[in-house]
């Protein structure tokens, strides 16, 4: 079943009224009803694990992120969201600055 594209938008207005009024855990339930919906919308993933980042629930972000790149490999914001949930997991890690400036 998908739904009408007047109902994306207005569940995705939803969602985000929710997170941004702290309602973590019911942004965390509508995402998850609309996955059951649609399960093969990677940006439901992605959106879904940014709000479980702000629950601090890493793993399960990384599992989100990690499935809306098995959807569609090349989501640029699913490739952001997971380097930045995994450089924040291991700082040891970080990617070495390659654009060092150098004076003469």
């Amino acid at each position: 079943m998908r739904l009408a594209r007047a109902n994306r938008k207005r569940i995705t207005l939803w969602r985000a009224a929710l997170d941004f009024s702290g309602d973590l855990d019911g942004a965390i339930g509508e995402f998850r009803r609309a996955i059951e919906l649609e399960p093969q919308r990677a940006e439901l993933h992605d959106d879904l694990g940014t709000v479980l980042v702000q629950k601090s629930d890493a793993q399960g972000a990384a599992a989100e992120f990690s499935e809306a790149l098995r959807l569609q490999p090349n989501f640029a914001s699913a490739h952001f969201h997971l380097g930045v949930l995994r450089t924040r997991k291991n700082p040891s890690k970080r990617p070495r600055n390659i654009f060092k400036l150098e004076y003469n």
